[in-house]
């Protein structure tokens, strides 16, 4: 399964590896594919992950998630 995720909030390349570890952290998470110039991170899932655990984990690591 693979989820695209829109986050607001991501600068450079510290922002992508923060938001890359936030999300790989997740149980379920196989790979973490963030593109900062889209403001997105499409992730591919092992088993499905409700919106709201990605939500908490983007706005733990200092960014806003955008639904």
């Amino acid at each position: 399964m693979e989820k695209t995720l829109n986050i607001k909030g991501m600068m450079c390349e510290h922002c992508k590896a923060h938001v890359t570890k936030a999300l790989s952290s997740l149980d379920g998470v196989s790979s973490v594919d963030v593109d900062l110039e889209k403001g997105v991170a499409k992730v591919s899932m092992e088993k499905d992950i409700d919106d709201s655990v990605f939500e908490k984990a983007i706005i733990d690591a200092g960014y806003e998630y955008v639904k």
